[in-house]
């Protein structure tokens, strides 16, 4: 074809440069009417201008391109749009729950929002939440404590918040004597909570079955335990009322091989956490990491005279959130908040708080990027996120909100 379409044009210019010389006459092309093809291509051009302008243009659809440019289609029921902020909150931190408004007794309601304090959303309406736990491992729930005050008198029962819908579900936890158990709740499953209470190891579900899952014996006894992620085995110290600080280490159970390993020894030694598989403690002035059989430890370390409140590890292991005081220093009382980061082996004093102001309550997000806490010592205390890349503090209200805790 193309070969064909050179010939042409190639005859056609031997034609136009040389007429006389032809030895045979070319016959005449008939006349083209170029009036009659231009007026059917402007006609053609007129006839779809119109019906473009009727189509499109007309003020009714100016109308619906606008409506559908500035409004986005929604997304089906239950997906989250990934928008840039959504992005971020979805691979990121997570977004971070707390209870607001009401007092330590009387409780208040749950609300979320994302790490910088934006996106707040109410959860719940029922205004009795006392605290909060923690979220499942799938985020479908969130395991909190319930506040109903009557004649003086606090009844605390526990619910699983469904973190769609906000509604809450009655749990039976069995708490003793003492009223606030023995241990820190672990998700063992989506629906599926593992907690101690006197000596006792529960399996609790959403659905409303508890268990008995495994018994503490006496040569393991403890005022507290902290579960591993399969609750398979506790760490504990033995710091007890009367007990002298010499007379204080940790200790693992492995509840399956039924066998205890001392981590520490000299006393004064104090457990954190599950650091992923080892445990983090403070011992004196250090603080240090073993693994659960005690044959491996490192000191991480050295706090000189901070002593550790409250701590929250990360999910990984590779950082440790705390609180600490200067008791015992012999200056006035101070608080302070740090970071340790394993992988870089480099403990970090972050945040700012004022005098007679301490941190509680704290949670670590799920990437390890941000901390979350409730400052103390005031009266009607808000809570607070902290960026550990740039020590940047956001209040998550002006006041009175409570036990922040992160996604999974």
């Amino acid at each position: 074809m193309e070969n064909q379409i050179n010939d042409g044009v190639q005859n056609t210019q031997q034609i136009g440069q040389n007429p006389v010389n032809q030895p045979e006459p070319i016959p005449e092309k008939p006349k083209v009417n170029y009036w009659v093809i231009s007026t059917v291509i402007f006609a053609f051009l007129f006839l779809g201008t119109l019906g473009w302008y009727f189509l499109y243009a007309s003020p009714q659809n100016t109308q619906k391109q606008i409506n559908n440019s500035t409004i986005p289609e929604l997304p089906p029921s239950g997906v989250i749009e990934n928008s840039p902020s959504n992005i971020q909150t979805q691979q990121g931190s997570g977004k971070v729950a707390y209870r607001m408004s009401g007092t330590i007794l009387e409780g208040g309601d749950v609300w979320t929002s994302n790490s910088d304090g934006s996106g707040k959303q109410k959860l719940t309406s029922s205004a009795h939440i006392g605290w909060l736990y923690s979220w499942s491992p799938d985020n479908s729930f969130i395991l909190a404590s319930t506040n109903e005050v009557s004649q003086n008198f606090v009844k605390t029962d526990y619910v699983a918040i469904d973190t769609q819908s906000g509604s809450e579900t009655a749990i039976p936890v069995v708490r003793g004597m003492s009223g606030d158990g023995n241990s820190d709740f672990v998700w063992i499953g989506n629906k599926e909570i593992a907690y101690a209470d006197e000596n006792v190891i529960y399996k609790i579900t959403i659905g409303g079955q508890r268990s008995e899952i495994n018994r503490i014996p006496a040569e393991a006894q403890a005022i507290f335990y902290h579960l591993n992620k399969t609750a398979s085995k506790i760490i504990y110290d033995t710091s007890a009322p009367g007990f002298s600080g010499d007379m204080i280490n940790v200790f693992v159970y492995d509840l399956v091989s039924k066998q205890k390993n001392q981590i520490s020894e000299g006393g004064n030694a104090y457990v954190l956490g599950w650091m992923g598989n080892n445990i983090a403690y403070q011992q004196g002035k250090g603080l240090w990491s073993s693994s659960s059989d005690g044959k491996t430890k490192r000191k991480l370390a050295d706090l000189e005279e901070w002593y550790i409140l409250g701590s929250a590890i990360s999910q990984d292991g590779n950082k440790i959130f705390f609180t600490a005081d200067n008791r015992g220093s012999g200056k006035p009382n101070q608080g302070k908040v740090f970071v340790y980061d394993s992988k870089q082996g480099k403990l970090s004093e972050i945040g700012n708080l004022d005098k007679d102001t301490f941190a509680s309550n704290l949670s670590i997000s799920r990437d390890a990027g941000f901390g979350g806490y409730t400052l103390s010592g005031i009266i009607n205390a808000p809570s607070l996120t902290i960026n550990f890349a740039n020590n940047k503090s956001i209040k998550l209200c002006e006041s009175s909100c409570y036990y922040p805790i992160w996604q999974n």
